[in-house]
């Protein structure tokens, strides 16, 4: 499908900064080196940090316009067929940034792929009022919709895509050996630090954990960046009040720094309830 002459695709999305799942994956698609199709990048930018993430600003709307003309510019000349683009995740803003955008530019092209990272999207614009209708109307007819599981309510089916096709989500892993110390059970949390992805409830079970079993020596290490100030000291107060010594913040961690984390971890403990989990 994808096989052409000359500039064939041009694939649009956010690459890190900010670091969070659909970003690396988009950095994933950006540097991979394409065989048989001839490949233009345009990167969003819309936030850098975290907590942007979802929240208005005037820079955020002269993105918007200079990814439409930047688009347009990239059509004109090098004439790609095919649309890769990352839709929004399951929020206000980014569903009618989307709309804006493809409402300007998906016209351009002959095939149209939508990759969709973040879950939930179908099931928000149901309840979306009018701005669903009209964003279910824009994200409808694609030529293929890439999922990364099975849903209830999959995208395919809810925008009417020409094909599904399932890819789970996976990276490439650096497998290095893990150190272990004897006698302790490290516990591993890696994800944006938020209340969607059960960092205060993963604090809770550790208090808990600490109250039923004070003979058992464990570490609980959260790696991710903080979605917010006020949540970050939320979570740090708790830690102090319920004097959790055994709870660690390692920060944004990438590259063999997180794969080093995963090999030092006996237990992955992630109780997310993320409006846009998908696993």
């Amino acid at each position: 499908m994808l096989e052409g002459k000359g500039r064939d695709v041009l694939v649009v999305g956010q690459t890190p900064p900010p670091y969070h799942g659909q970003a690396v994956v988009t950095e994933m698609l950006f540097s991979h080196e394409w065989e048989k199709v001839s490949v233009e990048c345009l990167r969003m930018s819309y936030s850098d940090t975290i907590d942007g993430v979802g929240r208005a600003s005037f820079r955020k709307i002269f993105h918007l316009f200079y990814l439409i003309f930047a688009t347009w510019r990239i059509a004109w000349k090098h004439q790609p067929s095919v649309l890769y683009y990352l839709p929004a995740s399951a929020n206000k803003l980014p569903v009618m940034r989307d709309v804006i955008y493809l409402l300007c530019v998906k016209w351009l092209f002959k095939k149209k792929v939508y990759h969709y990272h973040a879950g939930g999207l179908p099931e928000y614009l149901e309840e979306a009022g009018l701005l669903g209708k009209v964003a279910k109307w824009v994200y409808s007819g694609a030529d293929v919709s890439m999922e990364i599981c099975q849903t209830e309510c999959p995208p395919a089916i809810a925008f009417k895509a020409k094909k599904q096709v399932l890819i789970p989500n996976g990276l490439d892993v650096n497998v290095l050996p893990g150190n272990k110390i004897e006698g302790l059970v490290n516990v591993l949390f890696v994800g944006a630090l938020n209340e969607g992805k059960g960092v205060f409830e993963a604090l809770k079970a550790v208090n808990r954990l600490a109250g039923e079993k004070p003979d058992l020596n464990f570490k609980m290490s959260f790696a991710g960046v903080w979605a917010s100030a006020d949540f970050e000291q939320r979570c740090r107060s708790y830690v102090d009040a319920e004097k959790l010594g055994n709870v660690v913040f390692l920060g944004m961690l990438k590259g063999d720094e997180k794969w080093q984390a995963y090999a030092d971890a006996d237990v992955f403990f992630f109780p997310s309830h993320y409006q846009s989990e998908n696993f």
